[in-house]
């Protein structure tokens, strides 16, 4: 059915926040220390969209509760990225020692938040940090030279396959953006480090894209018995995405004729991204949900930004900045999505838009492993650009 392209959006007011808590890293050689992770900073989408970092006293607000029992599957997950994080104290990479630190502490925090606290404040002893550390041995590193970059990388990919597929089951007693951006996270670990499987040429267009293959494979196996059906929230949250992708799509074209030649293929691979993902969504409102194309949004005719590119400079930070919306409009909306349909095209939405953003940090000339604008778990977005 042939559908009309709406008339121009009115600009929109829009105002950007960067939030100053950096975190300092240790000396290299050092054994790193579990970071707490709500203490890394983002900063805003550019001028386009105001990004606010969850701290974690809101994460955890309304801790009181009658759970009793620990969720397994996030112990599964606390222990496992514990494990990781000690075998990469271990070795050269501490950078990715720092990232995977802050998510075992944010699966720790999560658990916390679900078992809920007695009177007093305190955590049943099943959810205890004690216990927790005990099933984990308390993210101790492991022996120097216990693990080669080999081991290390595919013990990468395992935790980001258990949490893709925890994120995939959807439960929404969970944080659900929590795990699609640890994914993300992950995703940009390997990509960015020589635990990845490409060189860096092929950072920004290779890697992603694998990335966002195995999340669809892992999500969509983990679907196969049980998979709930599409509901409000659902439907909600996967067509303020559509939208999103819309915007992004439009922003890329608006950074093109600012870009050299090397990077136009760059643009337009993450484009494609983009509109493959848009396409993804459209097929899920009609055929999961049900949606009549009548109720699904059409693309605007434009989008205006409060900071659009005007030479080759701010065409590289406006496409920084166009990632990592998408970044945080995903876990923010991730958090709502009840079915692991909707998770999957989440988990790839966001995989490779962390990883397109990390691959045009460091063809800017910086380095995306400390860049606190980087999306990580406990980064949102507010509503509107």
């Amino acid at each position: 059915m042939k559908r009309n392209v709406k008339s121009s959006k009115t600009t929109r007011n829009s105002s950007a926040e960067q939030l100053k808590q950096n975190s300092s890293r240790e000396t290299r050689g050092a054994t790193l220390s579990r970071r707490a992770f709500f203490g890394r900073s983002a900063q805003a989408v550019g001028a386009a969209v105001p990004v606010t970092v969850l701290s974690g006293s809101g994460l955890l607000a309304g801790c009181e509760s009658t759970h009793t029992k620990p969720d397994q599957k996030l112990s599964d997950l606390y222990v496992q990225a514990n494990s990781v994080a000690g075998s990469l104290d271990a070795s050269e990479h501490h950078d990715a020692a720092v990232f995977v630190h802050a998510h075992a502490d944010a699966l720790r925090q999560e658990i916390r938040r679900i078992c809920g606290t007695d009177k007093d404040g305190n955590s049943p002893s099943t959810c205890s940090d004690s216990t927790l550390d005990s099933e984990g041995n308390g993210g101790n590193p492991q022996s120097a030279g216990g693990s080669s970059d080999e081991e290390l990388s595919q013990k990468l990919k395992d935790l980001r396959s258990s949490v893709v597929s925890v994120a995939s089951q959807a439960n929404t007693k969970r944080n659900n953006g929590l795990f699609v951006s640890i994914a993300s996270s992950l995703s940009v670990i390997a990509a960015q480090t020589s635990l990845g499987d490409s060189d860096s040429a092929n950072t920004g267009t290779t890697q992603d894209n694998d990335a966002a293959s195995q999340s669809s494979t892992t999500a969509t196996s983990g679907s196969s018995s049980g998979n709930r059906r599409p509901n409000k929230a659902d439907v909600t949250a996967m067509t303020t995405l559509l939208t999103t992708e819309y915007q992004v799509i439009y922003g890329f074209g608006l950074a093109l004729p600012f870009a050299d030649s090397a990077l136009k293929k760059s643009i337009e691979s993450a484009a494609n991204k983009h509109r493959a993902t848009r396409d993804r969504i459209i097929s899920w409102l009609e055929d999961q949900a049900k949606v009549s194309q009548n109720n699904i949004p059409l693309a605007d005719a434009a989008y205006s930004f409060a900071a659009p590119p005007t030479d080759s400079d701010t065409a590289h930070q406006f496409l920084i900045n166009l990632e990592l919306f998408a970044c945080a409009r995903t876990y923010d909306q991730a958090r709502a999505i009840n079915t692991s349909s909707a998770m999957d095209i989440a988990s790839s939405l966001i995989t490779h838009s962390a990883v397109d953003a990390a691959y045009f940090i460091d063809k800017a000339g910086g380095n995306a492993m400390n860049d606190d604008r980087l999306h990580l778990p406990g980064m949102g977005a507010s509503a509107n650009i």
